[in-house]
């Protein structure tokens, strides 16, 4: 680079007016699309270049003017940061005088310092090399960890991901589920998985006050067997699904280097490409997947990938005009205070609403419109945060309910009311879905319905509803106790003629900062109903 341009041109206010914006997708670059950073990269540079514009017609100088908005930038991403860290901890009245007064104070504080940049005497030119030179290496932290993301998934694309297994047991049982099977594949049943993101057992419910039999009952009807004291492997949801879907528990599915291995990449290419969908596509399925809104869940590269179309008018009232992600960009910034409780707060998640009613309508429709065998993965993410639903599936206006940054209820009575909402309208919309997929089915269907995990409160967690349609007598092969680990290892017996020896059904204290933990959890309660 010109060292005479490097130390001239004062470019540095245009790498911090994106920094906020790029470090933000940095830290969420598993939970999103990279597309959701471009309005606020976009705005943000429109910004800058309207401010240094405006202050160079007062200080006749790019860059006293460069030097000027930079002080603005930090003042405007930052405001949010400091105000929550705050006002977090007092009641509302007390917070709002907080919040004017840190305003004002912001304000007479970037108002000083311009003025001192203002200044004759100060040689704002002598700084820009150095500034210059800060601001490059800040942008180069969030912009390496897109690229190394971005890296990774071109990896797994290119590498679809094998799990091998530890033992010699193992080895024959992933042999055998591997191997094309010998039956015809015009007999083979649909085999269906629908998970119900956060979705609690029936006595999880009955704890926070809703009767859950209703539901269960007409399940039973249906011919799905409930598994009364079911848990899942994983509290998490990128660990129970990997989990799930490797039909083994991480430590011994996926190749680490022991419990203090934090590495948890591997999971997210064992979510997309596993040995259940290799399985899958060997005996000729075809593979059917949804759009869930989160890159790392979407079987994008499936034979029938299902994705919300994009028809609503200017007029519809559920056209998302703000992502999550841009609302929790905003609310880091000076204009924190105008978006906490606005209208924003429930726009940002008309798309969520939008993509798990769209889910939910065209489940029942694939039975006939895509030819079989076929596997379905469908992950709604619901009856987890937001709570978005009403009982009766309208929208929940009341921003009450996900005004926090993540989008949860702003008390505990709002986070139980906000659940059991969710789970009434599910609850309401399976019943006729599974149904539908039953009957329009030509060969009875395998049905797995299961909550990722359960409900938030920590010991009762790994307490996740499983239920089962196996057809033809596959569910006398079903117990109370199963854990997800075990669910395709008795399908692939049941319907494929394996002999896969069955896991011990357990739950481990593990996370995303330690996938490979083995520590056992005891059941809870220890005696299940």
């Amino acid at each position: 680079m010109n060292k005479g341009i490097f130390a001239r041109l004062p470019f540095f206010v245009f790498i911090f007016s994106v920094y906020p914006s790029l470090t933000l997708l940095s830290t969420n670059i598993r939970e999103v699309d990279g597309s959701v950073v471009v309005r606020p990269l976009l705005l943000s540079l429109f910004g800058a270049c309207l401010l240094v514009g405006t202050f160079r017609l007062f200080l006749r100088d790019w860059t006293r003017s460069s030097l000027a908005t930079t002080v603005v930038l930090l003042f405007f991403f930052a405001y949010g940061h400091i105000a929550r860290l705050l006002t977090d901890r007092f009641d509302p009245d007390l917070n709002r005088i907080i919040q004017i007064a840190l305003y004002l104070l912001s304000i007479a504080l970037v108002i000083f310092i311009i003025r001192w940049i203002s200044q004759e005497g100060i040689h704002a030119g002598d700084w820009t090399s150095t500034i210059n030179t800060i601001a490059l290496i800040l942008i180069l932290i969030p912009v390496l960890q897109i690229a190394v993301h971005v890296s990774g998934i071109t990896k797994a694309v290119d590498q679809p991901i094998s799990t091998p297994v530890a033992d010699e047991a193992s080895q024959s049982a992933s042999a055998a589920i591997s191997a094309p099977a010998n039956g015809n594949p015009n007999q083979y049943p649909d085999v269906y998985l629908i998970v119900l993101d956060g979705y609690s057992r029936a006595d999880t419910l009955r704890e926070l006050g809703f009767d859950n039999s209703e539901f269960l009952n007409n399940l039973e009807e249906m011919g799905f067997y409930v598994a009364e004291c079911s848990r899942t492997t994983y509290k998490h949801t990128l660990l129970s699904m990997s989990s799930t879907f490797s039909m083994d528990y991480l430590w011994r599915a996926i190749p680490n280097t022991g419990v203090g291995d934090k590495n948890a990449a591997p999971l997210y290419e064992a979510l997309i490409h596993n040995p259940v969908r290799n399985s899958f596509e060997e005996r000729g399925y075809a593979i059917v997947g949804f759009q869930t809104g989160y890159q790392w869940d979407q079987w994008a590269d499936a034979d029938y990938y299902l994705t919300m179309k994009k028809e609503s008018t200017k007029d519809d009232p559920s056209e998302p005009i703000i992502t999550p992600f841009e609302y929790i960009f905003l609310r880091n910034t000076a204009v924190y205070p105008f978006v906490e409780d606005s209208a924003l707060a429930a726009r940002r998640y008309y798309n969520h609403y939008q993509m798990v009613n769209y889910t939910l309508d065209e489940l029942p429709r694939i039975a006939e419109s895509i030819p079989g065998p076929k596997f379905v993965y469908a992950h709604i993410m619901s009856p987890h945060t937001p709570y978005i639903f009403l009982p009766d599936g309208s929208l929940n206006t009341d921003s009450r309910y996900y005004n926090t940054e993540t989008g949860t209820p702003s008390n505990p009575d709002l986070e139980v009311e906000g659940y059991i909402n969710n789970i009434k309208y599910l609850n309401s919309r399976m019943t006729k879905i599974l149904n539908e997929i039953i009957s329009n089915s030509e060969i009875p269907p395998v049905i797995v319905l299961q909550g990722d995990h359960g409900y938030v409160i920590p010991e009762r967690r790994f307490n996740n509803l499983m239920a089962f349609h196996f057809p033809n007598g596959g569910n006398a092969s079903l117990y109370p106790t199963i854990t997800p680990v075990n669910t395709f290892r008795l399908i692939s017996n049941l319907y494929f003629g394996t002999s896969l020896r069955l896991r011990r059904d357990v739950s481990l204290i593990a996370d995303v900062g330690r996938p490979y933990a083995k520590e056992e959890v005891a059941p809870f309660p220890e005696t299940c109903p």
